[in-house]
């Protein structure tokens, strides 16, 4: 299983996944970036997981896979909308999908 460290925090950027800020812990909250930005999962192996949180009592940030992915087998580099005060897991489940899961 691969890691990019315990807990940061991040700003969301960008509007679609070339743009968004890729995360950089495996624990990773959102603390700040306009309301319809993003964040971008890095590249995991089989098993990874990642949880985003979004820290925000107003704005709402998209979470987009790493490039070509999949999140719960939706279109290629397609978002998943996470509102305020909530919290997304992410497990790689092959190459290319990723399953979300609502911890919230």
């Amino acid at each position: 299983m691969t890691t990019k460290g315990p807990y940061n925090t991040i700003t969301a950027t960008g509007t679609a996944s070339a743009s968004a800020a890729e995360i950089n812990a495996d624990l990773c909250a959102i603390t700040a970036g306009t309301s319809g930005a993003g964040v971008r999962l890095d590249a995991m192996n089989p098993k990874d997981k990642r949880k985003v949180a979004n820290y925000s009592s107003t704005a709402e940030y998209f979470v987009y896979p790493a490039s070509g992915g999949k999140i719960n087998n939706r279109t290629a580099d397609y978002g998943v909308l996470l509102p305020p005060n909530s919290v997304l897991e992410f497990e790689c489940v092959d190459s290319v999908n990723v399953w979300a899961h609502g911890v919230s």
